[in-house]
């Protein structure tokens, strides 16, 4: 801590010479995979929400506690995914949805280091290195290390990717490839015991749920993407083919010594525990377009191959068509996006997306949105052989339908959106980690207002929420939940220094929520106590100059380790206050 304090003035000093708006203008330019056709950028030096540096980080997860260790969403229902057997762990790691695929003016590195108590440290680099116009390599480390203020809660995180972007000076061949990985290590507690007896003066002797319990997880893809443009006809227009295959293994091993004081249940061994499982995918797709991409039409095949212990070992294949529509005319702009399995394992599942925005005027804008879709269980949510919990069943399809409305204005920088969801089958699991399937919808509605104000040199960020949730017993997420961040801004030294004070609030109301899982690290239904109710607030002080960052913070004023408040999972206690400093360095070549 004190070199980073030392480190950090040093930098101050050392860059006051330097006029704050001299600032290299550079913006970093990405598409993602998903959607290649519109490019976005952000700003590698902008000092808005720098005191937000965690790994994914959203002002409305559920934490376990530490940093890295299992999250899940409070205003957000997701399906799983094809790596989603790491369950409470999926949203912790790094997915071909992540990948960005740069481009810019000047190569660009920034290197970034937050260090905190507890031996918390998270450190990253990315670098982005354009070979002139067509040619751009980037890379992005995140290293996260911590112990946590409760016993038996270390974590040991690595996330790497790396892209490979390529276009030709015509336009006509354009590559894209990618490798990523994401190894974790944490112990696992099992939860804190709190009672009314306890008597504790430091939050490492309050007892918990396991002593010697840790899960180790990989997940790794390669991908190769690319297309060619065979023909600039009057009729079709562009007529481009396209081909993509990735390939992605992972697995995931827990270890327990015993963990009768926990678990009540053991199938295998009453005095060790070591479950592993090993899954992979492989998918080959081939797909054209015409009339300058506006109608797109592809074919999938995915390869499954899933092995856990000497139980369940099994290959299975589907087969996907899918087709997409994009189209701007006037100020309309929509898109559509069809896709369904023909064969295979997923066969009859599906997934509809529909998209149309409107531009009012220059300061407003409307935009509808929906999907539809169908999910057949992934293998491993019907079969799983652990030490202490072991199932074998037949789920029926899950289907999901989401509708949204958001209106826009740019001037007064407000967003309203009206978010409506329906879930059919959800497959949830109860306190002992085996899964059940609610066989009736579950409805939820979700209104959320955005209201920035300016006044003077204050800024007021709000982000407000309701959530409605019919059969909550079986969804047991809040209702009300809020987020505020009030700082004043200012620049000092003749505009040399750029710095930000302020504070962030968040607020949760009273809710069921749920309790976790170790051993197949799921989230759990509950009836324990009530979670939530809870205002937590962080002070920070951001400041910069010229390309060099800084933030201090002291996180959590209004928590206490040694009580359950404020707990967001079940048995998972919030840390206590704790101060933070953080550096970020960007260099432009």
């Amino acid at each position: 801590m004190k070199c980073i304090v030392r480190f950090s003035l040093f930098i101050i000093f050392s860059f006051l010479q330097y006029d704050l708006y001299a600032q290299d203008s550079t913006l970093t330019k990405f598409v993602s995979l998903s959607n290649q056709l519109d490019t976005a950028s952000y700003s590698s030096i902008e000092l808005d929400n720098f005191q937000y540096y965690r790994f994914k980080h959203s002002p409305f997860l559920a934490s376990s506690g530490n940093i890295g260790l299992p999250i899940h969403q409070l205003n957000n229902v997701e399906l799983q995914k094809y790596n989603g057997f790491f369950q409470a762990y999926s949203n912790s790691i790094m997915n071909i949805d992540d990948l960005k695929f740069f481009s810019q003016e000047k190569d660009v590195t920034t290197l970034k280091y937050t260090n905190g108590a507890n031996s918390e440290q998270y450190f990253s680099v990315f670098h982005s290195n354009q070979f002139g116009k067509g040619l751009n390599f980037s890379f992005d480390y995140n290293r996260i290390i911590s112990e946590g203020f409760y016993v038996n809660q270390l974590t040991d995180n690595t996330h790497f990717n790396a892209t490979l972007g390529y276009k030709s000076n015509n336009s006509k061949y354009r590559l894209k490839i990618a490798y990523l990985i994401s190894n974790i290590k944490t112990q696992e507690n099992g939860g804190l015991l709190f009672s009314d007896s306890l008597n504790v003066s430091n939050s490492r002797l309050i007892p918990t749920g396991l002593s010697s319990a840790t899960h180790k997880l990989r997940s790794q893809t390669a991908l190769i993407n690319h297309s060619y443009l065979l023909s600039d006809s009057t009729f079709l227009k562009d007529v481009r083919i396209y081909h993509q295959s990735d390939i992605s293994w992972s697995w995931k091993w827990y270890k327990d010594r015993g963990g009768q004081e926990f678990y009540n249940k053991f199938y295998i061994d009453s005095a060790l525990t070591f479950d592993s499982i090993h899954y992979s995918k492989y998918t080959n797709s081939f797909g054209t377009s015409i009339l300058d991409e506006l109608i797109r039409l592809d074919y999938a095949y995915e390869y499954h191959d899933y092995h856990q212990s000497v139980s369940f070992d099994t290959l299975y294949s589907s087969q996907y068509v899918s087709a997409t529509l994009t189209e701007e005319f006037g100020k309309f702009s929509a898109s559509g996006y069809y896709k369904l399995g023909i064969a295979g394992y997923n066969n009859n599942d599906f997934e509809q997306r529909f998209f149309i925005s409107y531009t009012l005027d220059s300061n407003n804008s409307i935009s509808l949105s929906s999907q539809n879709t169908r999910l057949t269980p992934y293998y491993w949510q019907n079969r799983f052989y652990g030490n202490h919990v072991f199932y074998s069943t037949d789920f029926d399809p899950q289907y999901q339908f989401l509708s949204r409305i958001v209106y826009l204005n740019a001037k007064y920088k407000i967003k309203l959106g009206i978010n409506f969801e329906r879930n059919r089958n959800l497959i949830t699991y109860t306190s002992n980690g085996e899964p059940i399937q609610i066989d009736r919808s579950i409805n939820r509605l979700l209104i959320n207002l955005c209201k920035d104000f300016s006044i003077g040199k204050f800024r007021f960020n709000n982000d407000l929420n309701y959530q409605f949730i019919e059969n909550q017993s079986f969804l047991p997420l809040p209702s009300i939940f809020t987020s505020h961040s009030l700082y004043f801004t200012d620049s000092f030294f003749n505009n040399k220094l750029l710095t930000q004070i302020g504070s962030d609030i968040r607020f949760v109301n009273s809710f069921k929520g749920f309790g976790y899982f170790p051993e197949s690290s799921v989230f759990t239904l509950q009836d324990d106590r009530d979670l939530g109710n809870f205002v937590y607030l962080d002070v920070f002080l951001n400041f910069r100059i010229q390309h060099v960052r800084v933030f201090a913070k002291m996180e959590n004023l209004f928590g206490n380790q040694l009580k359950p408040e404020g707990m967001l999972i079940n048995g998972y206690g919030m840390p206590g206050r704790v101060f933070k400093i953080g550096l970020s360095w960007t260099m432009f070549n």
